[in-house]
Formats: structure tokens, C-alpha cells, sequence
């Protein structure tokens, strides 16, 4: 939050911090994790009006995910700009780039990185009523190797990391 704090101060906006009061605990990695939260709290400021608000929630599902929300009462995009905008150097209209700046990349940096945890990002947006992006992340580790469910032995919690021992030198 420290980081575009002071974005948010040059643009009149106020930053809304919902988050619980302990700790939330996300298994996955950090710089990446960090960096998604940057993207998509970089774009809430850029495209909100000034004088308005970016609001980030944090919370645990039911099913044990945790769920972070970033919400803008910006300009908000059509469906059909939500999906151009996940796509790499593909701006939600001609006219963005020009206003806003920026190069297209933050959405689908954001969204690769969650697709690596095995999480989902979703977006809701409306055209002058704002975006709301919202992460799902498991809590326990999931497979981040392709080739581990070859490797490890066979397991009653198929979906966590096998211990480094559990793999057998090959040649």
C-alpha cells in the first residue's frame, strides 16, 4: 500500500484498506504475489476519477481460498474491453493508451502470475461506474510441476508438494 499511497495522494483518492485484522495466510510466491497487488492497485488509481476511491478487501471463502478484492469507481469497461484488457499489449480501447497511459501488459502480468498459483482473476466492470478485480488463491500448496504427479510416490493429498526426497535420481 506504501507504494501507491502517494499516487493516490497526488490524484485526490482515497485509499480504503479492508482487511482482516490478523494475518492471512497465502502460500505461493511473494515478489509475484506483490507484484500482482501493484498491477492491479496501479490501474484502480489510474483509472478512477480524482476526488474518488480505491478500495482493497481481503477475506477467507468458505472453502478455505482467500479472496483480495481491488475496487475502482472509475471508468469501468464493457465486457468486450474486460477481455481485451487480460490480453498481453491489448488496451480496453484505442483511446486508453492515449489518456492513460501505460502499455497493455499489468492485467495479463497480474493474471499469469495468479494462473501460476492455480488461482483465478476475475474482473467486473461497467462503463462509468468502475472495475472490480478479484483473486482467488488456495491456502495449501498446490503442484507448481507439471511432471510431479509422475514422479511422486502415490499420496493421500494429491495436491501437495512432494517432499524432495520422494523423487528418485534418474541415470
Amino acid at each position: 500500500m506504501r507504494i501507491v499511497r502517494e499516487r493516490a495522494c497526488a490524484r485526490k483518492l482515497d485509499l480504503i484498506a479492508d482487511l482482516p485484522d490478523g494475518d492471512l495466510l497465502l502460500i505461493g510466491d511473494e515478489r509475484a504475489l506483490k507484484q500482482v497487488l501493484l498491477n492491479l492497485l496501479s490501474n484502480a488509481i489510474k483509472f478512477s476519477h480524482e476526488g474518488g476511491r480505491v478500495e482493497i478487501r481481503a477475506w477467507d471463502a468458505r472453502d478455505g481460498a482467500v479472496i483480495i478484492e481491488v475496487k475502482d469507481y472509475g471508468i469501468g469497461m464493457s465486457p468486450d474491453e474486460a477481455v481485451r484488457a487480460l490480453q498481453s499489449f491489448g488496451q480496453a480501447s484505442s483511446v486508453t493508451p492515449r489518456s492513460y497511459g501505460g502499455t497493455g501488459l499489468g492485467l495479463p502480468i497480474a493474471k499469469g502470475l495468479i494462473d501460476a498459483h492455480r488461482g483465478t482473476l476475475s474482473i467486473d466492470s461497467s462503463p462509468g461506474r468502475g472495475t472490480a478485480v478479484r483473486i482467488m488463491l488456495a491456502r495449501r500448496p498446490v503442484r507448481a510441476d507439471p511432471l510431479a504427479p509422475l514422479l511422486a510416490p502415490e499420496s493421500s493429498e494429491p495436491d501437495l508438494l512432494p517432499a524432495a526426497e520422494s523423487y528418485e535420481r534418474v541415470g
